[in-house]
């Protein structure tokens, strides 16, 4: 239930943001403060979709490999602007934690997957 919760708040949310238009969230990407905070955008589903998965295999397995892909293009995309645009200090550290923790979050979402598929999550009832 609170999976479902989670997932209906995340559509509200990201619903309203496109509401802003593709050349404010390309502004996003680019803004050394508010980049961390889209990514968020394609990290979450994740999450939720390895909890899908647990009571719908084949359509959690899907779409955690959908945002698992967002997720790596969003990540290479704040790489690549390290690289543009040489960032120093707090905002360095920022990026690189996003993509480290990014990481972490993509393999515990693969993991929960891969053990739903084995049968150990699935419901017994």
């Amino acid at each position: 239930m609170i999976f479902l919760v989670a997932a209906v708040a995340w559509l509200v949310l990201v619903a309203g943001y496109a509401t802003q238009g593709a050349r404010q969230l390309l502004a996003d990407l680019r803004h050394p403060v508010l980049a961390p905070f889209v990514s968020l955008a394609v990290i979450i589903p994740m999450i939720l979709a390895s909890a899908l998965a647990t009571v719908a295999f084949a359509a959690g397995r899907a779409l955690v490999i959908f945002f698992l892909a967002a997720t790596i293009a969003v990540a290479s995309d704040a790489l690549l602007w390290i690289g543009r645009e040489r960032p120093s200090g707090a905002v360095l550290y920022c990026v690189l934690v996003l993509v480290v923790i990014t990481g972490f979050i993509a393999l515990i979402a693969v993991r929960t997957v891969m053990t739903a598929a084995r049968g150990e999550l699935l419901p017994t009832s």
